[in-house]
């Protein structure tokens, strides 16, 4: 057990961070989608870029705009409104 002044937390919770993945295709592709993840959220917490639904609804959150592009229902720019 692991004290952390206040609870007693077994050392199984406390492993050190996953290493790169050994395929290194994949690890560049996951770098990238962290690094475009990261550029949404600035942008939405800046509230410089505005991203919308393919139905035309203004996505607030980085979660919804995620969601989208998962669902592939995001509204592509170039798009007129």
């Amino acid at each position: 057990m692991i004290s952390n002044l206040q609870y007693n937390v077994p050392e199984v919770f406390h492993r050190p961070a996953p290493e790169a993945p050994p395929d290194a295709p994949l690890a560049e592709k996951y770098i990238a989608a962290l690094r475009v993840v990261a550029e949404i959220d600035e942008a939405l917490t800046r509230g410089v870029v505005h991203y919308r639904r393919l139905d035309g609804r203004l996505l607030g959150t980085l979660d919804e705009v995620v969601r989208a592009i998962i669902d592939d229902d995001l509204m592509d720019e170039a798009r007129p409104e």
